[in-house]
């Protein structure tokens, strides 16, 4: 990552609160691998350590946004995450990076007149679909 890291963590920290930015080393480990099983046995023998510097937990597209303006001014990479299933092989980097969880993003609305749902990048597909159900709906992914 080029740029400073500390300076960049603390733009983010300001930006999203203290509490929604992480160096922690347990949870910089546990985005930087995902429930496939390669890279699960990866995680587990051979990656010592993430090669996240931060993980960040942004609560609206807007926050996303900026973190993401921030991260490209500090000429850092980011990688998306969400449910850790690893079907996209985002956590399989080899360089420092900010990863942005999207697990605050959990926000569903229904309009019934149009028939359209809204879901929010961080909800599970099950929590999708429960909510979908309880209006009669279905994803059909299920």
């Amino acid at each position: 990552m080029h740029g400073n890291v500390d300076a960049l963590i603390d733009r983010l920290s300001a930006l999203l609160g203290a509490d929604h930015v992480s160096r922690d080393p347990f949870e910089r480990l546990a985005v930087g691998r995902s429930a496939a099983p390669i890279s699960t046995k990866i995680a587990a023998f051979v990656r010592e350590q993430s090669p996240f510097s931060a993980v960040v937990w942004s609560g609206s597209a807007q926050e996303v946004a900026d973190a993401i303006r921030l991260c490209v001014e500090h000429r850092c990479p980011i990688v998306p995450y969400g449910g850790g299933s690893g079907i996209c092989g985002g956590v399989d980097i080899e360089t420092a990076s900010v990863a942005i969880d999207t697990k605050r993003l959990c926000q569903f609305e229904v309009n019934a007149d149009n028939a359209m749902a809204r879901a929010g990048a961080g909800l599970f597909w099950q929590e999708l679909e429960d909510n979908l159900q309880m209006h009669g709906w279905a994803s059909g992914y299920f």
